[in-house]
């Protein structure tokens, strides 16, 4: 059986996938248990450095149990567990954000609160669909307010293909 506090879809992978009592399923464990406390980073390096964790880490992006997370400036990315980050859509904006959003000019800032509360409803807006917009400003705003560590951006899927949407941090909701 596999650690009690893992999310369902980690416990059901493990089950199905890693051997009862291996060095695998513990290590997989534990970095999944990382993976939950939100103050740390699990690099992608940690579970793809030894050879026996690589296919799984390799499945588990292509089955989306785990994504990659860039949170903050530049493209450094934490793998995180889909389904506990899905379980953080609020549906409001936090104070934060609010703030945020005064700093723009009135014309700017309604559209890009309404992008903004889409996405805190758990909408799954991606990079191209911003920008399909074709609003500047918007792109402009949606990239401060990540590179502010206000949005992540969550990418998943493996090999086959990657897709992308934002979130709003989770962390901001605590404060």
């Amino acid at each position: 059986m596999a650690s009690p506090g893992l999310p369902e879809s980690v416990r059901r992978y493990l089950e199905y996938h890693t051997a009862e009592g291996s060095g695998v399923r513990q290590y997989i464990t534990r970095k999944v248990l990382e993976m939950l406390d939100y103050s740390k980073c699990v690099k992608s390096q940690e579970l793809t450095d030894r050879l026996d964790i690589r296919r799984h880490y390799s499945r588990m992006l292509e089955e989306g149990v785990i994504v990659l997370v860039l949170r903050g400036k530049g493209r450094e990315s934490c793998v995180m567990v889909a389904e506990d980050l899905e379980r953080h859509f609020r549906g409001y904006l936090p104070r934060a954000l609010e703030d945020f959003l005064e700093r723009f000019s009135e014309g700017n800032r309604t559209k890009v609160r309404e992008v903004l509360e889409r996405v805190a409803r758990g909408e799954r807006i991606s990079w191209d669909d911003v920008k399909s917009l074709g609003d500047s400003a918007l792109v402009y705003a949606l990239q401060r307010a990540r590179e502010a560590g206000l949005l992540w951006y969550v990418e998943v899927g493996g090999r086959r293909g990657r897709r992308g949407y934002f979130l709003v941090n989770p962390l901001l909701y605590a404060q």
